[in-house]
Formats: C-alpha cells, sequence, structure tokens
C-alpha cells in the first residue's frame, strides 16, 4: 500500500505547513510604510501633502494584504477604500466612511475609537506611531492581517476628528 502511505505523508505534510507562520512580507512594504509615516506624525512643517501620503498609505495596506493573502471580503474593503481616497476628497466624509468599514472588517467589527490615553494632538502622534512600530513589526513577523489593521487603526487616527470621540 504504498499509495496510502504516500497519501498519508501528504496530508500530514499540508497539515505542517498550514501551522508555519506566513513568510515575511518584502522589506519594501515595511521602507514604504516609514517613509510615508514620518512626516505625517512628526508634522508641524506643512511639508506634508496629505492626501497623496493617505493614498499611499493605504496603497500599502492594499499590497500587505494582497501579498498575505488577506481573505477576498477583507482585501476587497482595503480596495474599496483605497478606490475612494483616489476619488477624493482625502478627508471627505465618503472616505472616511470606507476607512471605518475597512477598519471595522479588519477588526472584527469594532467601531474606531481613539485609544483611552489619548487627550491631544502630542497623545494621538505617540499612540500613531506605535500603530506603525506595530505593523511594521507584524510585517516583518509575517503577520499581515495584524500589519494591515495596524495600519488602518493609524490611518483613522488620521481621518478621524479628535472632538467626534470626546
Amino acid at each position: 500500500m504504498p499509495t496510502r502511505s504516500a497519501t498519508l505523508i501528504v496530508v500530514a505534510a499540508l497539515f505542517l505547513a498550514a501551522l508555519l507562520p506566513a513568510p515575511a512580507m518584502e522589506p519594501d512594504l515595511a521602507a514604504d510604510l516609514r517613509a510615508n509615516t514620518r512626516r505625517l506624525i512628526r508634522g508641524g512643517d506643512g511639508s506634508c501633502d496629505l492626501e497623496r501620503v493617505l493614498t499611499n498609505l493605504l496603497d500599502i495596506a492594499v499590497r500587505i494584504g494582497r501579498e498575505g493573502r488577506l481573505a477576498p471580503p477583507l482585501q476587497a474593503t482595503l480596495e474599496a477604500a483605497l478606490v475612494r481616497i483616489k476619488a477624493g476628497p482625502a478627508l471627505g466624509d465618503e472616505t472616511r466612511h470606507a476607512f471605518a468599514v475597512a477598519y471595522a472588517a479588519l477588526h472584527e467589527g469594532r467601531e474606531f475609537c481613539f485609544p483611552a490615553e489619548v487627550h491631544s494632538i502630542d497623545d494621538a502622534r505617540a499612540a500613531a506611531q506605535a500603530e506603525v512600530d506595530r505593523s511594521i513589526r507584524a510585517l516583518e513577523e509575517g503577520r499581515p492581517h495584524e500589519a494591515a489593521g495596524a495600519l488602518l487603526a493609524m490611518l483613522m487616527m488620521v481621518v478621524t476628528p479628535m472632538e467626534a470621540q470626546v
């Protein structure tokens, strides 16, 4: 019965492969993420083209989803948000809604709210940087769902007025 043994070996190999973590994402994604968030989070010098940076960051989330093979419904929400932001305006209600839908899809249906420790712009910058760092770590460790989710959390901090959380 070599056929049965071969079948068992293949099934066992497939089972073990499913247990392995996803391969780490391409390094360019982390570099692109760092480059696009640097000016956005630091702020203050007026040199940040907000619409371009937000579009680039959402494009990175879409690339993370594609390379990490996110579930098709999750990927579709990311791509829909990218289409929406490209249609403009970057901070319009429809774009915020598309971001919120993508955020909820990546966070088990939960709506975005600022972390409890965010009370000022400086707090928001620190929280946003923490999400970027978490996204990069997840990328490097092959966790695309977490990487995209952290990136969407950071984006939601940018597009959501803080007054909406008070």
